[in-house]
């Protein structure tokens, strides 16, 4: 409890001031209305209106045990532990180092202020006027008892930022340490989840260097395997030599000369025949019907109208004892 005499009072209206922002409004004016630097103050609500009593903390800490932390301390000035609101009136109420004056509106406390004695009836006109009340005769002092709970109760608001007021350093380590603690957990997560995964690569490149031989293997027998496949595909096909005697045995007609022959791979031939009289459907048909080739087509050379250009897939028989062609590149024919 904090002795009136070391408190000033000033009423403010708040009905302008949204609910949420008026602790910040009553700080503001507090600041401008208090005649020391470091003001401290308690609000008690009545309708739209704050009474408001401030001190300086630089008195409070002087007048205050030295064990004890005075920015800790809760105060609550002696005014809101004695008597009881009224609804109109005066009253003067004595205390234990003087005599406090009250005026009331509307239940609402407009005046408020304190003397070491009774006053005189000059200052008790004074005091009333200042509350647009007419003055009487000075009253004498009511000797209430201190109550344990306040009169008027601050609103939720203002209540909560007058307490985080007065352990703010408490509030600003508390909320340092939580941050701290939730960046510790994120550092944490973050490390675990680094460590994971440098696991799974420690465990990749393990698992990569004990396949490696067995994809090297790998490789290695798809390469031979690929070649064998080539040289089996070439032991399929028939010699070159004995396609030629093929082809020379099962061309129809007489005097033509085989120019040129070109096989650009195993499956595929390309012959050049020259003929006085040459006939590419009678050779297709010829050569078709043989079964060494097969896809036949005959067309006349551009260099030459005596040429044909033939060619063809090789086919899957030869034919061994067609016996010996006529004459094989410039030789005549059967």
């Amino acid at each position: 409890m904090l002795a009136r005499q070391w408190c000033l009072y000033a009423n403010l209206a708040c009905a302008q001031v949204p609910v949420a922002r008026r602790r910040d409004f009553i700080s503001t004016q507090v600041r401008k209305l208090a005649p020391f630097n470091d003001p401290e103050w308690h609000a008690a609500y009545t309708g739209d209106h704050a009474q408001v009593w401030m001190w300086s903390r630089a008195a409070v800490r002087a007048g205050t045990d030295a064990a004890l932390d005075a920015r800790r301390l809760h105060c609550l000035p002696e005014s809101v532990l004695r008597g009881e609101p009224r609804s109109n009136g005066t009253e003067l109420l004595s205390d234990r180092d003087g005599c406090e004056g009250r005026c009331w509106k509307a239940g609402n406390l407009v005046a408020n202020t304190w003397w070491p004695q009774v006053p005189g009836a000059d200052e008790w006109a004074v005091f009333c006027r200042s509350a647009g009340m007419q003055p009487g005769a000075v009253p004498e002092p009511l000797d209430l008892p201190l109550s344990e709970r306040a009169w008027s109760q601050s609103s939720s608001v203002a209540q909560w930022g007058q307490t985080l007021g007065h352990y703010r350093r408490e509030a600003i380590i508390s909320v340092a340490a939580a941050v701290l603690l939730l960046f510790a957990v994120q550092v944490g997560g973050i490390a675990r989840l680094w460590w994971a995964r440098h696991g799974v690569q420690q465990q990749l490149v393990v698992e990569r260097s004990a396949i490696s031989d067995v994809l090297a293997a790998r490789n290695r027998a798809e390469i031979a395997r690929a070649a064998s496949e080539q040289l089996m595909a070439l032991h399929d096909k028939p010699s070159q030599l004995a396609l030629i005697a093929a082809v020379s045995a099962h061309l129809p007609g007489n005097g033509w000369t085989i120019v040129q022959w070109f096989a650009p791979d195993p499956q595929h031939v390309e012959i050049t025949l020259n003929s006085p009289r040459p006939d590419p459907p009678a050779i297709v048909r010829a050569l078709e019907g043989s079964g060494v080739l097969h896809k036949v087509t005959a067309n006349l050379a551009q260099s030459s109208s005596n040429e044909l250009l033939i060619r063809a897939e090789v086919g899957s028989r030869v034919d061994d004892n067609a016996g010996e062609p006529g004459t094989v590149d410039g030789g005549s024919g059967p």
